[in-house]
């Protein structure tokens, strides 16, 4: 594994009726992601319906493509 990778987690909670609809929003991010960042290696996204959230895991090559993750796309 490269040394310099970063791993980045967090969580998003959809306010009451919205899943689908931050489930949708979020797909538009990962693809954006995808096609325009180098430097992101993947995307898992996990919808929980009974936490009303979902649980995102991106993987960068390191800390430049995770910059430039906040400056762009996020």
């Amino acid at each position: 594994m490269n040394p310099d990778h970063v791993t980045v987690v967090y969580s998003w909670i959809a306010r009451a009726g919205q899943l689908d609809a931050l489930t949708s929003i979020y797909r538009e991010v990962t693809e954006a992601m995808q096609k325009n960042e180098p430097g992101a290696e993947s995307v898992h996204v996990y919808v929980s319906e009974a936490d009303n959230s979902l649980y995102v895991r991106d993987e960068f090559a390191d800390a430049d493509a995770v910059g430039y993750h906040l400056q762009s796309t996020a």
